[in-house]
């Protein structure tokens, strides 16, 4: 075989250049998996609960404050839209009553 290729005779070099792929085809997933949790540790958001006690002064503070509702709400640590529903809810049970 004159213009064969003699596997024999490079069988160490087809070796470590298999190894070398492998390996870096266990890095890439490795690094995809490592990616994913990320992803998924990042989206898995921690709901944060509040007693109705503390609600109840937090809609009193923000009815009764001279600020604006962001700024009482930003105040105690609660996103402005939570604080609004708050209010919300607090004014149609005042109504109700």
């Amino acid at each position: 075989m004159a213009f064969g290729w003699n596997h024999k005779e490079h069988k160490e070099e087809l070796f470590f250049s298999f190894v070398l792929f492998v390996s870096f085809v266990v890095q890439g997933f490795y690094a995809v998996c490592d990616s994913l949790l990320r992803c998924v540790q990042m989206s898995a958001k921690k709901v944060k609960t509040y007693t109705t006690e503390y609600k109840e002064s937090a809609v009193k503070l923000a009815v009764e404050s001279d600020q604006p509702v962001t700024d009482t709400a930003r105040g105690l640590g609660v996103k402005t839209n939570t604080s609004h529903t708050w209010i919300s809810r607090y004014h149609r049970l005042a109504k109700a009553v």
